[in-house]
């Protein structure tokens, strides 16, 4: 099992399931050689958008099958330009692509791409187990007695400035809100707290403090996401 990002790596380094856990090396030809010499994969296993066109390469020359799971596709991606031909070739090469929709298949086949399996987000199964052992949160509970709550789970900068620009010309609003970022690192909970207009606080301050009687705006450095 590989990763390119810390997030998933550290997310999942110790996944007991798993043979070797490591970081994906950098798409080079070099490295792709290389890797897969290492490795000695009988297939190969690619998640939503991994498209590495040098291991992909790699692996069609050595003729060893490869597969797509959880694909997800539209139209303003790079296989679907006139520039994109070395991404439709990937695509192609791949032996099964399963995606989640109807219309993922029907994309596919403007390019075309035949090797189609409409299959859904296999992500159902861990939503499906979160709602039945949700996490008790207190502090949320007790957000949600002072007025209308609205939660953003796992939000991204875009949605985030939605927000804020809503909230700054909504100064006298009764919403209180709970943000969960998707990116949880300092820098960025630096940046979204100088755009609040609010009274805020840090997950870390109420749990440490309780919730302060002006707070509007709470959110968290959590790797729990909270989902809206």
């Amino acid at each position: 099992m590989s990763f390119y990002s810390p997030s998933g790596f550290e997310l999942r380094k110790d996944y007991p399931h798993a043979d070797v856990i490591t970081y994906l090396p950098a798409d080079t030809p070099a490295n792709a050689r290389l890797f897969l010499k290492l490795v000695q994969p009988q297939m190969a296993i690619f998640v939503k958008y991994e498209f590495w066109l040098n291991y992909l390469n790699a692996l069609e020359q050595k003729k060893i099958p490869h597969y797509l799971i959880a694909g997800s596709f539209r139209k303003d991606q790079v296989f679907f330009k006139w520039y994109g031909g070395k991404f439709r070739s990937a695509l192609q090469g791949f032996t099964k692509l399963f995606v989640q929709t109807k219309q993922d298949k029907t994309l596919l086949k403007t390019i075309p791409v035949k090797e189609v399996i409409v299959a859904g987000d296999p992500r159902i199964d861990r939503v499906s187990r979160i709602a039945q052992s949700p996490e008790a949160i207190p502090l949320v509970a007790e957000m949600a007695t002072r007025g209308p709550l609205l939660i953003m789970g796992s939000s991204w900068p875009p949605e985030e400035k939605i927000l804020t620009v809503y909230l700054q010309k909504n100064l006298e609003t009764s919403y209180r809100v709970v943000i969960a970022p998707h990116d949880i690192s300092e820098k960025h909970l630096d940046e979204l707290a100088a755009q609040l207009p609010l009274p805020f606080q840090r997950f870390s301050h109420a749990q440490e403090h309780g919730l302060l009687s002006d707070t509007k705006i709470w959110y968290r450095r959590s790797k729990t996401k909270i989902s809206n």
